[in-house]
């Protein structure tokens, strides 16, 4: 057997041997541990400064003008741009589901200086007239106070009505459906006049209901008017009855046990009418995002919208076409859902761009635009810092990737102000985006605004833990390269004979 050289020279140099050893696995440990050290630190610094984001948006100049299209594509061409995030608006029903659009400010009403021909806030209900009273205190004219007991309900939230509730419906007289109307100074019956005589109150008489019959069962449709009361929770006693068509006609008495019969040339209209407001009465205006953890108005200095439980949506979900989605706190609480429940939904992409996206009054062909039904896993609830109308609570949020491509294009191909944003691939990036594009935003009306985000003073603690590992790491790699030399060196030196 052949004898190994080397391996008897060791042995017999234990000490230099030992040595050798010691030296090149402390350098290797101590290479090792530093290049450990800025990997770790480099991996952190960009976890946390994904929380500094350069988020942009544009703004024009003159404070007048609305169109960022062209700037928009400018800012595409960017090498420093991350990504953009173009929302695209469109209706989306519930399904199984009411929104909470109750405090009847989106709905036309009386004295409504901005209609958009849009009711949501009606009701349609059959119940038995339980009690009919004047009072004329009510309006300019005055009016009747009907109670209902209601057994059945076409449309109506469950804040205003309900099978085996008792609501007042409120019959406002005005000059147009009322003969020999009381004076509008006429005192409450017992209340005594001037001459301390008393003042009887004088009801008028032929007025459309009339023939409402206590203990009768009847078919009737109102309407909330917000401006009546302080408070949508007071809905069911304020109640205002509309009419059923536009020939006179207020209520249909009704069997019990039956129902009107929506195909009648009479309730033709109102049948139509019925089914845009189950619509409504479900719709959401669904907001398709590619990041919504990215949308300006979501970030903590403007002090708009908060998380108040669960999560933002994030580009990630977006890629991966996750059917997931944000809705509002307030339209949750109300209607029983919370973080982890689904929702389906039917997509519609109305041709008519309807407000919030609710069906307004004559766009007759909303059947025939196109339609998605999709399911959503509810991630996160968000809520407004200042809360304001309930309509403001309709908006839910989904990734773009899940809203079907050729729906509102439009606003894809001309974003406005408040959908667009950007965010560039790092924050350190943002004052060379700026020169590299401000005059040019500038010529065409527009100028950038990005969110304050406070990435200097990040920056300014981080940059030096980065250039000081990252220097270690290297120094380190040099003498272990010099070690690693060395104990060659040493060894052969050592076993030269």
């Amino acid at each position: 057997m052949k004898r190994n050289v080397y391996m008897k020279s060791t042995l017999r140099q234990p000490a230099r041997t030992l040595f050798l050893l010691l030296l090149v696995g402390f350098i290797s440990f101590s290479f090792i541990s530093r290049t450990s050290e800025f990997i770790i630190i480099r991996r952190e610094t960009d976890r946390l400064s994904e929380y500094y984001r350069a988020i942009g948006y544009l703004r024009p100049v003159d404070e007048d003008g609305y169109d960022v299209s062209k700037g928009a594509e400018l800012v595409a061409k960017s090498r420093y741009v991350a990504y953009e995030d173009r929302q695209r608006f469109t209706s989306g029903v519930l399904e199984g589901l009411l929104n909470a659009d109750v405090d009847g400010c989106s709905s036309d009403y009386e004295g409504n200086l901005y209609p958009m021909g849009v009711h949501v806030s009606d009701v349609m209900i059959y119940g038995m007239l339980t009690d009919k009273k004047y009072n004329e205190t009510l309006g300019e004219y005055g009016g009747f106070e009907l109670s209902f007991k209601v057994d059945k309900v076409e449309a109506g939230y469950p804040e205003y009505v309900g099978e085996g509730k008792t609501v007042r419906l409120l019959f406002l007289l005005d000059e147009s459906n009322a003969e020999n109307l009381p004076a509008p100074t006429l005192r409450k019956p017992g209340e005594k006049s001037a001459q301390g005589k008393h003042t009887e109150v004088i009801v008028p008489e032929n007025t459309p209901v009339d023939g409402m019959e206590v203990g009768g069962r009847y078919f009737v449709k109102a309407s909330y008017q917000f401006n009546m009361v302080v408070s949508w929770t007071l809905a069911s006693n304020n109640l205002v009855v509309m009419p059923l068509n536009g020939d006179g006609l207020w209520f249909v008495p009704v069997e019990a046990g039956e129902s009107v019969d929506f195909t009648a040339p009479a309730l033709k209209e109102l049948g139509d009418e019925l089914a845009v407001l189950r619509e409504n009465q479900s719709a959401m205006r669904v907001i398709a995002t590619k990041d919504m953890s990215a949308i300006p108005s979501v970030q903590q200095v403007s002090r708009y919208c908060y998380l108040a439980e669960g999560r933002w949506l994030t580009l990630d979900d977006d890629l991966k076409t996750r059917h997931v989605c944000v809705v509002n706190s307030e339209f949750a609480n109300m209607r029983g859902l919370s973080v982890g429940d689904t929702v389906r939904i039917k997509l519609r992409d109305l041709k008519n761009d309807g407000y919030l996206g609710y069906i307004v009054d004559g766009y007759d062909t909303w059947q025939e635009d196109p339609t998605s039904e999709q399911e959503f896993e509810i991630v996160g609830l968000y809520g407004l810092v200042e809360g304001g109308i309930t309509s403001e609570n309709v908006s839910m949020y989904i990734p773009d990737s899940c809203m079907p491509a050729e729906f509102n294009e439009q606003s894809v191909k001309e974003p406005s102000l408040s959908s667009y944003s950007f965010v560039l691939k790092s924050p350190q990036d943002q004052d060379a985006f700026l020169n590299e594009s401000e005059a040019a935003l500038k010529a065409l009306g527009l100028k950038v605004r990005f969110v304050k985000n406070n990435a200097e003073g990040f920056w300014a603690s981080v940059t030096p833990l980065l250039r000081s590992a990252a220097v270690n790491a290297a120094v380190f790699g040099l003498v272990l390269v010099l070690a690693l030399a060395l104990a060659a060196f040493l060894y052969l030196r050592q076993r030269r004979r």
